[in-house]
């Protein structure tokens, strides 16, 4: 009897630890479609801004116009990484390796509450 519970146990285990899995994996696609599409709408927005600006330096011969443009560059390359680039494979790595040689960062204030203290 207690083997067969052990077994039920294991298996009822192993399908929570496949659902999470799965819903992770959903919520990080659904996480990936969104900043691709986040993306997009930044690109107009940055499209427009380098045209107005590069436009209104050359028309008024202020090339101090054109200064935006690289901040908006950077915060574009980010958005672009984010949507069809490598960042979170970057991401992943930089937590695995938390994970592995800092795991006093992970640690909770006041430690992990316990049951005892949560009914309280």
């Amino acid at each position: 009897m207690k083997e067969a519970q052990n077994e039920m146990m294991n298996a009822q285990m192993g399908r929570q630890l496949n659902m999470q899995s799965a819903m992770r994996e959903k919520q990080m696609c659904f996480q990936v479609a969104m900043a691709r599409q986040r993306f997009w709408y930044y690109q107009l927005f940055a499209s427009g801004v380098a045209f107005g600006c590069i436009a209104g330096a050359i028309k008024t011969k202020k090339p101090q116009l054109v200064a935006p443009i690289w901040p908006i560059g950077i915060a574009y390359s980010f958005q672009y990484d984010a949507a069809y680039g490598n960042l979170m494979d970057r991401a992943r790595l930089e937590a695995e390796e938390i994970l592995l040689q800092k795991p006093d960062w992970l640690l909770m204030p006041g430690g992990i509450p316990s049951v005892e203290e949560l009914s309280k």
